[in-house]
């Protein structure tokens, strides 16, 4: 009987065990599912550091992501939950962090009707303020996209349709901003360049605000300094939709025609392509002329070592030789994608890019 009594209290026991287990294997099930639905569907994602910039559901949202390096400290490899930075009613798109200034986030909005250019600033005496509108453009789209920062954060690089003709093509223009110094005597005015507004900012220490800029240190910054802008000036390349430079050589890397469809594979006469232009010459040159298809969304990376890499989007396969042409004689690894690839070059040097020496595309 004694034996029959500890058999029931061992089965008891393995039914509750049984039973904890399939309660923890709910919870968690629970729980995965929740950090499933918490997932939303983002757009355009822009990384500075471990700081992340994104659009979700027309809104700019803000957090962190876990540096690996730094995981011994239990601060340092927690995530942020994302923050909204946005919530009045218009479309949001392309937030850019100035690398320099990594308070300053640039985004385009639908606020006013169509799109323009906006400049938001983190600062803790400026957070509270509403983003400060950059653009008036005079083209009935308005602003197309924000490219990127260069000038070392001094100069925003947007996309809009040609104001300078008639005929409607898609350009890249440049934005200075200023931010002002301590003790700086400034003289505000309005002025107007080609068909878009912007305001002039000028200091008796230094005439040339873009340099005032890059010239400051942001730990010299005081968190109340205003920021301005200079001046917005066309950027002489026809049909450029985006772009980024080589502050070393100066060479501008920018992909040309705004492609007319989103079919995979499409070849047809708008189809994007790279281009190249470099300082004091007189024509841009192909970049990624050797493939008939979609090749865009240029982005250079430099290692710990100093070498540099041109990084591309493009719909290519891996049929292509080394030489840049199609390999007729290897079938072996026939790789056909339907969509786009990250695909990368050593940086062409200017000398490279004029005197037709190819870079090997990997």
């Amino acid at each position: 009987k004694n034996t029959d009594d500890n058999n029931d209290n061992d089965n008891g026991n393995k039914k509750d065990k049984n039973k904890d287990t399939a309660s923890s294997s709910s919870n968690k099930d629970d729980t995965e599912n929740s950090q499933k639905e918490n997932i939303g569907y983002i757009q355009y994602p822009n990384i500075y550091n471990n700081t992340l910039v994104f659009c979700s559901e027309g809104d700019v949202y803000l957090t962190t992501i876990p540096n690996n390096k730094s995981s011994s400290s239990a601060s340092a490899s927690a995530s942020l939950p994302a923050m909204r930075l946005t919530s009045t009613v218009g479309n949001v798109n392309s937030p850019k962090i100035n690398p320099k200034y990594p308070y300053l986030i640039a985004f385009t909005a639908t606020y006013t009707g169509h799109r323009e250019v906006y400049l938001m600033d983190l600062r803790s005496n400026h957070r509270s303020n509403p983003s400060m509108r950059l653009t008036y453009m005079d083209s009935q789209y308005g602003a197309l996209s924000i490219s990127g920062w260069e000038d070392d954060g001094a100069t925003l690089v947007v996309s809009s349709y040609n104001m300078e003709v008639a005929m409607e093509d898609v350009r890249l223009y440049k934005i200075g901003v200023l931010v002002a110094g301590a003790g700086a005597q400034q003289q505000q005015q309005e002025q107007t360049n080609g068909n878009a507004t912007a305001t002039t900012t000028t200091t008796k220490k230094n005439h040339n605000p873009t340099r005032f800029l890059a010239q400051s240190s942001s730990s010299s910054m005081s968190p109340s300094s205003p920021i301005t802008i200079s001046n917005i000036k066309p950027i002489p390349l026809s049909q450029a939709i985006e772009s980024v430079t080589d502050e070393q050589s100066g060479c501008r890397f920018f992909t040309r025609y705004k492609q007319s469809s989103n079919t995979a594979r499409y070849v047809g006469g708008t189809a994007e392509n790279l281009w190249a232009y470099c300082p004091n010459e007189s024509l841009a040159v192909p970049l990624t002329d050797d493939y008939n298809g979609t090749s865009k969304a240029a982005g250079i990376y430099t290692t710990m070592k100093g070498k540099k890499y041109l990084f591309f989007l493009s719909d290519r396969s891996d049929t292509m030789n080394l030489d840049g042409g199609k390999d007729e004689h290897n079938h072996d690894h026939d790789w056909i994608p339907s969509t786009m690839n990250l695909w990368f070059m050593p940086l062409p040097t200017k000398d490279d890019l004029y005197h037709g020496k190819k870079s090997n595309i990997i």
